[in-house]
């Protein structure tokens, strides 16, 4: 047997026959027991028998007798071989592991079994001599029937023991090497040192062998060895981490692609492997994790082609669909990151190196990847994502959900997660989109630098191919005229683009990384944008109508596109975006708002998508619905942008296609579609008709108050107030701070008490009241006061004051002066407070949007800060040398308070790993935390009299210009074209020729300012213009020496022909005013230089009432 057949000893013959002793009384034993079971299995078919159940019971007692008799004796002889020093022969171990394996019992018999598996491995790695070696029996005519069968039951009752085995127990871990060892080592013949003997140097036993092995393994497969090894791997996993060595998982995962490649043709056991192996969570990150040689352990995978094989299964819809039906929800989740993780380290798949749109095949598996991938995405949104309730929980990928997962499974969802992100990582991201690049032609000088410095594409393996960097895929572009867009190729884009979005979908907690990962790299998003931007010329607005033929190739492209731009402008900073261009130029984004901008409205507009009606919104697609979503936050996005910093031309954002008579008409009749415009791209609409749209809101809730109503009522329609000039703030504050918000809205009558005590004249009609709201505002702002204070930079702007506590009832004052600015709105007077931008977007509610940035607001409130912050960032070197720490200083009242921007920040330094957090934090302190109390006091206060809905038409910049009318100077022509005149006087009357040259010419701004104060009590004209002053401005006659109430007719005759009246021409007489009627009583002085002095020291005496 191991030699010539004429060279066998003594020992030889000795051992054959003590091995054929042995097999006669092991078949003996066998047929008694067999005999008996059958006597059982008669009498118990005889129950109605007397005797049966005496004669079932001796029976029973008699074999129960006989197999422990038998036990005892096979145990003691086992143990007696066990305890031998001298190493036993390979069939001495061959018949005492047939005993043990005939009367196993797991509780008893599992030390034996150790010690029979670690003399026969010993036996094989220590041992030169073939007769020590087990696996020499296998090549043995005479025993090789028997030796299969037994390392089938061998291996099978290894890959058993292993499945109960418990990680915690000290004494299991050596056992569970030991199994495992056994399972490597009988399982292929690749350590059998058999196949490199001398002894059998001539003769080919390696086919033989290797087919005897697949035959062991088909035997464990088909006794549930995938089942067992997913009950191992969970009992070695504690708090998600799989708590093995990396040499025992990585034995484990040799031990399952060979498993694997035995059933590789098997339907039904390859469906056991998907189920039990590939569905365990995060098992690939776990073999990658405590491997640093992951790609070692890994390549069995590789070459067994296992994804491969699940894309070829799996490509028909109804073998997945019972797949994840068995699955549920959770393990399809575990399957998807396997598969994701699995796909990156897949060899030869994509073959960028020849080119993958060439490489047709592959091009086919890549789209069954991808639908796979959607499918089992969408599946596991279907059974996890639900809306937020009080009875679902949070789930950490997927959002709310209906059921929690039990502690186990949630510390695993971590781990899944990290494998995802294979899908979007940059080799992923460019193999998928491959189809969309082109190279493009280099230069001379180009193509020189480019191997001057050496750039060249790193060759990686697997799925997701080589490794682009930046620069090259900058060489790329989209020649998108010359492909039909309902080619192949654009089918596969968009298969891919609908991929991601399906996983943005699905995982919105992982939202921003999907994104991050495909437009981390500009190159992509430019092709993108050509290819949509070209159909859009084509067949404008119109492509996005359901009725389009080229709908479905752009409703997942632009998601996808306009997602990740949205995403990538709103984190860079405007140095990129205005100044490098990134990522698009300026041209382009002007191209993109236009785009956008008819997109959205033709939604909303003349598709009304967001209908609530079932016969009109439902009969759009998630999908489509999706898009225009998607679109319209982009859009948003870049309005925001223009409004901080403009990029557009005038009247860019304008849709000139909407009537605005239609529109109000559709208003006033209550439809959804143009409630949904004022409320997602009031932008559309011309600003001056929104201020116009706004007014009319107000007036209405004004008819809705009765404040029209007769002042004659019983019940008075109007609150009256005592001020005093010199405490304008403190009498106000005490007078109105507890009235309900419906009385300050109503009209409210002021008498002013002078600085001698004495109340001044006159009626209040509004006009006394506009000049103590003025007044009041001015005080209250007045950054002496310490209310608020003024930003940094060139323009300065009010913003509250940190420090305002320093007063005892800051928050109320805020309060009251938020009541007093809405009830100036509410008014429509304009007050000269210029507000900061990102305290403008905090009164509008912009910070409660996803997109708000407060890195994006902060230029508004601290430039320098701002440019500090951005020097961190781009700091090449290491931060830490800034000596940074996360912690804010404040000096207050000459005392330096500091603030720390997380727990415990002042102890915590900036590194280049915190960085952004630190900006995100400074930036969110600055503007949120330290203004929050008193921000939160100034809107409520607003709200309280201005509606938050009524607002939601307006942006920041916008909102400013309601508050404080327009920069611009004061329009002499406009007042004086919208002016009206009365007692004699006219436009052609000498007098007021000489008052307009005299506005225009002699008075500068300033003074301007001052005679509108004069005649309206408001200092800026009123916004878009002199034709929204009401009352309007008027200028009437009056005498000289107080007798202009009493008229005449010769006096009217003569004011008419401009004859002048020696009796009033007195030059004592200065100018007066009714700011109630904004009305100018002008005396008519007889020289233009006595009206120029008169009126210069009225406007600049501020008497008020006093004045005579």
């Amino acid at each position: 047997m191991f030699g010539s057949q004429s060279r066998s000893t003594k020992t030889d013959v000795v051992d054959k026959a003590r091995a054929a002793r042995a097999e006669r009384a092991l078949a003996k034993n066998h047929s008694t027991i067999v005999t008996q079971i059958q006597i059982v299995n008669n009498l118990v078919t005889s129950p109605n028998d007397v005797n049966t159940h005496s004669v079932y019971r001796k029976s029973l007692c008699r074999r129960y007798i006989y197999v422990t008799n038998l036990r005892k004796e096979v145990r003691s002889s086992i143990d007696e071989f066990i305890q031998k020093e001298t190493q036993p022969t390979a069939i001495e171990i061959f018949n005492k592991m047939r005993w043990l394996l005939f009367i196993f019992q797991d509780d008893v018999d599992s030390k034996r079994l150790e010690m029979l598996c670690h003399r026969i491995l010993s036996n094989m790695t220590v041992s030169d001599s073939p007769k020590l070696w087990y696996v020499t029996l296998a090549i043995s005519n005479q025993y090789l029937p028997l030796w299969l069968y037994q390392a089938k039951k061998l291996l099978q009752v290894c890959s058993e023991q292993l499945a109960n085995m418990k990680i915690n127990k000290k004494n299991e871990l050596e056992a569970m090497q030991l199994y495992l060892t056994v399972l490597v080592t009988f399982s292929s013949t690749k350590s059998w040192k058999l196949m490199s003997s001398k002894a059998l140097a001539n003769k080919n036993f390696r086919p033989i062998l290797d087919q005897i092995c697949k035959q062991v393994l088909l035997h464990l497969v088909n006794n549930n060895f995938f089942a067992n090894m997913k009950n191992f791997l969970w009992n070695c996993t504690r708090s998600g981490e799989l708590k093995l060595s990396k040499v025992t998982l990585s034995g484990v995962i040799v031990l399952i692609q060979r498993t694997f490649s035995a059933s590789s043709n098997n339907l039904k056991l390859l469906k056991q492997f998907i189920e039990s192996i590939m569905a365990f969570p995060a098992l690939l990150y776990h073999v990658k994790k405590l491997s640093p040689e992951a790609s070692l352990s890994l390549a069995e995978f590789r070459q067994s082609h296992v994804l491969e094989v699940v894309l070829e299964t799996y490509a028909d819809g109804s073998n997945l669909s019972n797949l994840t039906t068995k699955l549920g929800g959770y393990y399809t989740f575990s399957l998807l990151g396997n598969l994701i993780q699995l796909s990156h380290y897949a060899d030869k798949v994509s073959n960028l190196e020849n080119n993958v749109r060439r490489n047709k095949p592959w091009i086919n598996k890549l789209s069954i990847f991808k639908s796979i991938i959607m499918y089992l995405l969408n599946y596991c949104h279907d059974q996890n994502s639900v809306k937020n309730s009080n009875a679902t929980v949070h789930h950490p990928l997927f959002g709310w959900c209906s059921e929690a997962l039990a502690t186990d499974l949630q510390d695993s969802v971590p781990l899944i997660g990290k494998q995802f992100q294979y899908l979007w990582m940059p080799s992923a991201v460019q193999l998928f989109f491959t189809d969309i690049f082109e190279k493009s032609d280099e230069t001379p000088n180009e193509a020189a630098a480019s191997v001057k410095t050496g750039d060249s594409v790193k060759k990686k393996k697997g799925l997701f191919g080589r490794v682009f960097s930046k620069s090259q895929i900058k060489g790329f572009m989209l020649s998108s005229t010359k492909v039909k867009t309902n080619s192949d190729l654009i089918k596969r884009i968009c298969s891919t683009c609908a991929m991601y979005n399906t996983a943005i979908s699905t995982l919105p907690e992982m939202r921003t990384d999907v994104l991050t990962g495909i437009s981390y790299y500009y190159g992509l998003l430019e092709p993108l944008w050509k290819f949509i931007h070209t159909l859009y010329m084509e067949e404008g607005p119109k492509i996005f109508h359901e009725n389009s033929p080229n709908l479905s190739d752009t409703i997942s492209l632009t998601t996808l596109f306009c997602n990740c731009c949205c995403h990538l402008i709103t984190i860079v900073d405007d140095i990129e975006l205005y100044q490098e261009n990134k990522p698009f130029t300026l041209d382009e984004l002007i191209k993109m708002v236009t785009l956008l901008n008819h997109m959205v409205f033709y939604a909303i507009w003349k598709l009304d998508v967001f209908s609530s009606s079932k016969t009109t919104g439902a009969k759009y697609p998630y999908e489509y619905r999706q898009m225009i979503n998607a679109g319209h936050m982009l859009l948003m996005v870049l309005y925001d942008r223009d409004c901080r910093r403009s990029f557009t031309p005038e009247n860019h954002w304008i849709i000139k296609e909407l009537n605005f008579n239609e529109f109000i008409s559709a208003l006033n009749e209550g439809t959804n579609r143009s409630h949904v415009l004022l409320r997602k791209i009031a932008h559309v609409i011309p600003r001056e008709k929104r201020v116009d749209l706004f007014r009319k809101l107000v007036a209405d809730d004004k008819k809705s108050l009765g404040i029209f109503a007769d002042t004659l009522a019983i019940r008075p329609n109007y609150t009256y107030i005592n001020i005093n000039r010199s405490r304008l703030l403190e009498d106000g504050y005490e007078q109105l701070t507890q009235l309900p918000p419906e009385a300050i809205k109503r009209t409210i009558k002021v008498q002013f008490v002078n600085e001698q005590g004495l109340t001044e004249a006159g009626i209040d009609e509004s006009g006394v009241f506009k000049e103590f709201l003025e007044e009041t505002i001015k005080k209250a702002f007045d950054p002496a006061l310490n209310l608020f204070k003024v930003t940094c930079g060139d323009e300065p702007r009010l913003y509250p004051s940190p420090t305002s506590y320093i007063h005892g009832n800051h928050l109320p004052l805020f309060e009251f002066v938020g009541r007093m600015l809405g009830k100036a709105v509410y008014e429509g007077l304009v007050v000269e407070v210029p507000l900061a931008l990102f305290f403008l977007n905090n009164v509008l509610g912009g910070q409660h949007s996803i997109l708000y940035s407060c890195i994006d607001e902060l230029p508004s409130l601290d430039p320098e800060l701002y440019k500090n912050l951005n020097y961190v960032k781009n700091y090449e070197d290491d931060v830490e040398d800034l000596a940074l720490t996360f912690s804010f200083d404040e000096d207050v009242l000459g005392k330096i308070i500091t603030h720390d921007l997380k727990y415990g920040g002042s102890t915590i330094p900036v590194t280049n790993e915190n960085k952004l957090s630190y900006i995100h934090l400074m930036a969110h302190f600055r503007l949120r935390k330290q203004l929050k109390k008193q921000t939160a006091a100034f809107i409520r206060g607003f709200h309280s009299v201005i509606k938050p809905e009524w607002l939601q038409v307006f942006s920041g910049p916008e909102l400013q210009l309601l508050i404080a009318g327009e920069n611009t100077t004061i329009s002499i022509l406009d007042l004086k074209k919208y002016t009206k005149y009365l007692g004699g006087y006219h436009s052609k009357h000498r007098v007021i020729q000489w008052l307009w040259d005299i506005l225009k010419n002699d008075f500068g701004e300033e003074d301007r300012c001052k005679f509108l104060k004069f005649v309206t009590s408001c200092s800026k004209p009123p916004l878009q213009g002199f034709s929204n002053l009401q009352p309007p401005f008027t200028i009437r006659y009056v005498e000289a020496e107080n007798e202009e109430d009493r008229e005449s007719i010769s006096r009217v005759l003569f004011r008419a022909l401009s004859i002048p009246n020696r009796k009033s021409q007195s030059t004592s007489r200065l100018p007066t005013s009714s700011t109630c009627f904004n009305l100018l009583k002008l005396p008519n002085y007889h020289s233009k230089h006595v009206l120029r002095e008169k009126l210069r020291y009225a406007i600049q005496s501020n008497s008020g009432f006093e004045l005579s």
